[in-house]
């Protein structure tokens, strides 16, 4: 995978051993966005994995790759950017 992964802010702070609110409060300093789904308002906010510390990065790396493979897969699907939505039909 090439870093071009979003990642959710629980998935961050799980792999990095920190709560949620202190990847939230780091924010600022990284590239995110935010997406419909459970969370604030409707909205759960999601970090570009190539912009956060490399730290953190080997720390993400080293729990998908403890997986085993089936679930590395999933998690790996699970952290590729969302597809683009099909433009509506013509009426």
């Amino acid at each position: 995978m090439d870093g071009d992964a979003w990642l959710d802010v629980a998935d961050i702070a799980t792999a990095v051993g920190v709560t949620p609110r202190a990847v939230r409060k780091r924010i600022p300093g990284f590239v995110s966005r935010k997406v419909p789904g459970v969370g604030h308002a409707g909205f759960r906010l999601q970090l570009l994995l190539s912009s956060l510390p490399e730290p953190w990065q080997a720390a993400y790396w080293r729990r998908v790759n403890a997986l085993p493979l089936p679930w590395q897969d999933a998690v790996l699907t699970k952290a590729l950017p969302a597809p683009e939505p099909e433009p509506p039909l013509p009426l």
